[in-house]
């Protein structure tokens, strides 16, 4: 059995030696009868990827036991894709573990895509609503033509939809993105300076949006959607990775800057937070930054809950403090941090000075696919955070 992975990647390389240059795959995951998320699957070496425009996530293989599928494992995420391969194909399905009974088909074929040119008029920023006929929330498209594909996302005031990459075609737009976690799709009619369309989100979801070519397009901004009241103080209590209490303020924390994540592990905003949190507290180490992220999981049993805040550490090599609160719910997030007017947004950070005062709390996340919004926001945390340990 050892010798299959090779073997497997022969059959996909198409050759008896291993290919020093990338084969892209074009995958397609199967949401509807007639409609699929588009995806590339990019294979080099003995090495397995998936490519969302500017964002490549590499991918675990791992046998699946007397079987003929292999099964490439997320990173981040507790979900895979189990493959069949047959020279040029690869058929199976993505399987979300974090979710019961969650799969979704999937093929893909190695053969040489025609890249279109893309509508130029798509390049720029959007002014969106979503379910503009029920409970519309606003959002801001940011789109650009890189290498004849369209790449780009939507920020939202609860976050943004990271890296999407597509195509447009006479009159039609289409973009996605698949990290794992959520598998995104997004069509649109292309229409002067507007858009109209449907959101797909997996096999569960769906909702029109539309959108309208706006240069000024804005949301509010993030520090004021959540406030706090200060004559509550800041006090919790949740269970450590190794099940024993930990309580904040504690004796270790004094005359410290605290930065709280209130996220998931299954939330790919908070994943992008908490790699960035990372490198912030790489300049300060924990003598002086204290970074505790509180965890709300999607599992219904704390053993789970744990452990997949365990894999999210190792994978990521974290060093922060991590709990585990409950169940992924902001109502619940709420009723741990009443001093909050409410939790709007996984993930919602705390900005805490060496008082234990909250002097900022930001909701959501502008990630490294939202470019000078995210260039923005790190210079602005960088900035404030020097401020607070210097104070």
């Amino acid at each position: 059995m050892k010798a299959l992975i090779p073997i497997l990647t022969l059959i996909f390389c198409n050759s008896f030696a291993f290919q020093v240059h990338c084969r892209d795959y074009h995958a397609s995951l199967h949401l509807q009868a007639t409609k699929t998320l588009e995806f590339t699957i990019r294979i080099q070496n003995n090495d397995f990827f998936i490519v969302n425009g500017l964002e490549i996530i590499p991918l675990q293989k791992k046998l699946v036991p007397n079987t003929d599928s292999l099964d490439l494992v997320f990173p981040n995420f507790n979900s895979f894709l189990r493959c069949k391969i047959k020279r040029r194909k690869i058929t199976g399905y993505w399987k979300n573990l974090q979710k019961d009974n969650y799969k979704i088909s999937f093929s893909a074929t190695y053969k040489s895509q025609k890249k279109e040119i893309p509508n130029a008029e798509i390049q720029g920023k959007w002014s969106v609503v979503f379910s503009p006929n029920d409970k519309p929330y606003a959002a801001v498209g940011i789109f650009e033509i890189v290498d004849n594909q369209v790449q780009g996302t939507f920020m939202t005031e609860t976050g943004d939809y990271r890296y999407l990459s597509g195509t447009t075609q006479n009159d039609s737009l289409k973009l996605a993105t698949f990290n794992g976690s959520h598998a995104f799709f997004f069509c649109a009619k292309i229409s002067a300076d507007t858009l109209k369309g449907t959101f797909f989100s997996g096999l569960h979801y769906q909702t029109d949006w539309v959108a309208v070519k706006d240069e000024n397009a804005a949301l509010r901004s993030p520090y004021n959607l959540t406030s706090v009241d200060q004559e509550q103080s800041l006090r919790f209590t949740f269970s450590d990775l190794n099940g024993l209490y930990y309580s904040y303020p504690n004796h270790l924390s004094k005359e410290k800057v605290a930065i709280i994540m209130l996220m998931g592990t299954w939330c790919p905003n908070c994943v992008d937070e908490a790699i960035f949190f990372k490198k912030l507290q790489s300049l300060y180490g924990k003598e002086r930054l204290d970074i505790i992220a509180v965890c709300y999981e999607v599992s219904e049993s704390e053993e789970k809950r744990r452990a997949a805040v365990q894999k999210f550490v190792l994978q990521n090599q974290l060093n922060f403090t991590f709990l585990v609160a409950g169940k992924a719910s902001k109502v619940l997030a709420q009723q741990h941090f009443p001093m909050l007017n409410h939790v709007m947004s996984f993930p919602t950070t705390l900005y805490v000075d060496k008082k234990g005062v909250i002097r900022k709390i930001y909701t959501g996340f502008y990630g490294p696919a939202t470019g000078s919004y995210h260039e923005e926001y790190t210079k602005e945390t960088y900035s404030f955070i020097h401020d607070l340990i210097n104070e």
